[in-house]
């Protein structure tokens, strides 16, 4: 079991760093984008995109998140 202790987390944040390869589209769950641009973000957004990080409320062990990504790779290099 849990051990009598609470399993939640608040004001959790999370941040998604990538290879060159990759650019991140966006999320969806329970989040809010925190506005990180950089050269990993995507221009096609799904979700909540335009952004590397995000912040979530509150989290607990059925909290679901999904991170969509783009792949930049040209086929001159295959993965």
């Amino acid at each position: 079991g849990d051990g009598g202790h609470l399993q939640m987390g608040f004001a959790a944040q999370i941040d998604v760093t990538t290879s060159r390869e990759f650019k991140i589209a966006g999320a969806i769950g329970s989040c809010s984008s925190l506005k990180k641009m950089g050269p990993n973000v995507a221009e096609t957004e799904i979700g909540t995109g335009g952004t590397s990080a995000w912040s979530m409320g509150g989290v607990d062990p059925s909290t679901t998140l999904a991170v969509y990504f783009e792949i930049t790779n040209s086929n001159a290099n295959p993965l």
